[in-house]
């Protein structure tokens, strides 16, 4: 899931960097403009959030299971 989160953020760049068929319909966007990189960082920003929430709850279902405690 992070690594997801990490390419929606660097998607713009990628695609800044080394382009689009000629053909895609993605290819008519305009890649290097605000509104691209704002909606891809609000989008990594969300999923950023759920990863962490869900290891969150990873960690206090399986908290007993762990070695250590953070508690």
């Amino acid at each position: 899931m992070l690594a997801v989160a990490m390419g929606i953020l660097a998607l713009p760049e990628l695609v800044i960097a080394y382009g689009l068929p000629a053909g895609s319909p993605l290819a008519e966007l305009p890649w290097d403009s605000w509104p691209v990189f704002a909606i891809s960082s609000v989008v990594a920003g969300y999923l950023l959030i759920v990863i962490m929430r869900t290891i969150g709850l990873y960690y206090r279902h399986f908290k007993a299971d762990f070695a250590w405690t953070a508690e």
